[in-house]
């Protein structure tokens, strides 16, 4: 798996969820929490913690400046 893919199964899972999340913040009003439980993540500090690491900012800072954006 790690061969054809270039990462564990754990990390494309992880990827993959948290793809999800940033769609649904930018899509919807859920607040962050629901979104990470929703996604798959049973903790909001670990889901914004990794959701940082992937994107460089926080859940609801991205939320707030996808939204600035498109009012724009």
């Amino acid at each position: 798996f790690t061969h054809a893919f270039g990462q564990t199964p754990m990390n494309l899972l992880r990827a993959v969820r948290l793809r999800h999340a940033r769609e649904l913040l930018v899509t919807t009003d859920i607040p962050v929490a629901q979104i990470a439980r929703q996604v798959g993540f049973l903790s909001r500090s670990n889901f914004s913690r990794l959701f940082h690491k992937m994107y460089s900012v926080d859940p609801t800072s991205f939320r707030t400046t996808a939204f600035e954006r498109e009012s724009q």
